[in-house]
C-alpha cells in the first residue's frame, strides 16, 4: 500500500494515476479492517488526486475515497481536507 500512495505523489501520466487508484481501490475492498491504519494516507491520498488535471483521475479518486469512508466513521476530518483542497483550485474542471 505505501509505495502505490508513494507513486500517485510522482509526476506519472494520468493513466498510471487512474490505474493505481482502481488498484488501491480494490485492495479497500478486500483489505477492509486490514487497512484500517493507511486510512490517513489514502485519504490525504485521495483528496489530493482530487484535484488532479485528469478527468479520470479525479473520478477513480473519488470513487476510492467513498470506498474508503467504509473504514472511517469520523467524516470531519474529510470534510476539513475537501474545504482546504477546493479552496486551493483554480481549474474549473476540478470545480464540477
Amino acid at each position: 500500500t505505501g509505495p502505490l500512495i508513494r507513486i500517485l505523489g510522482d509526476k506519472y501520466p494520468g493513466s498510471v494515476k487512474s490505474a493505481i487508484l482502481g488498484a488501491l481501490a480494490v485492495m479497500i475492498e478486500k483489505g477492509g479492517l486490514a487497512l484500517k491504519p493507511f486510512v490517513p494516507q489514502l485519504q490525504t491520498t485521495f483528496v489530493k488526486c482530487l484535484s488532479d488535471a485528469n478527468r479520470s483521475v479525479r473520478q477513480r479518486a473519488a470513487a476510492a475515497l467513498g470506498r474508503l469512508m467504509t473504514l472511517q466513521p469520523r467524516v470531519d476530518p474529510l470534510v476539513g481536507d475537501l474545504v482546504t483542497s477546493l479552496t486551493n483550485v483554480t481549474d474549473r474542471g476540478v470545480r464540477e
